[in-house]
């Protein structure tokens, strides 16, 4: 981890398990990935959406630990959580966020429960229809409408349970375009 990162800003880099698209996470909600050259036209539709989501596991498993690790040297000690019972509550729910997230023209679509769990579906012909480029670009898209989402979720989770006073009721729905 660098020294200069801050805890929101941590950079964490993962490779899929057949070692051949490289995912790098910052601040969480941050997610980009790259293939190895010559490598996306190999891939089967099924194929690539279970490289991907083994990838953003491994991703969030990473960041986890690097935080966690973060926090014990700030804190000069593990991290310890409130025995509160909106406390306990707010972890509870929190973890059982589950968010989807999709490009717009449908290509790719993601659903994750507490930002660890994650699935990700290709659309059958993608790879024969999208150059590489334009596939990275609907990965990058369905990320950031899954963390939109998500953040959604927990800031409406927060005003529920600690009464943040939000002026608005905050749409939470998880519709996503078939």
């Amino acid at each position: 981890m660098d020294d200069d990162a801050q805890p929101c800003e941590l950079p964490v880099e993962a490779t899929s398990p057949d070692g051949q698209i490289i995912g790098r996470m910052r601040n969480r909600e941050t997610i980009t990935v790259a293939f190895q050259p010559y490598t996306y036209h190999h891939y089967t539709d099924g194929e690539l959406a279970r490289q991907l989501r083994q990838l953003a596991r491994l991703l969030s498993v990473t960041f986890r630990r690097e935080f966690d690790s973060y926090l014990e040297e700030t804190l000069g000690g593990p991290r310890t959580t409130t025995d509160s019972a909106d406390s306990a509550e707010y972890q509870r729910r929190l973890a059982a966020i589950t968010a989807v997230g999709q490009s717009p023209d449908g290509f790719v679509r993601l659903r994750s429960t507490a930002l660890l769990d994650w699935e990700v579906e290709v659309a059958t012909g993608t790879i024969a229809r999208l150059p590489e480029t334009a596939f990275l670009d609907n990965v990058h898209a369905a990320v950031q409408d899954l963390m939109r989402r998500h953040r959604m979720q927990v800031l409406a989770l927060q005003d529920e349970l600690f009464g943040l006073g939000l002026p608005f009721k905050l749409n939470t729905a998880q519709k996503v375009r078939r």
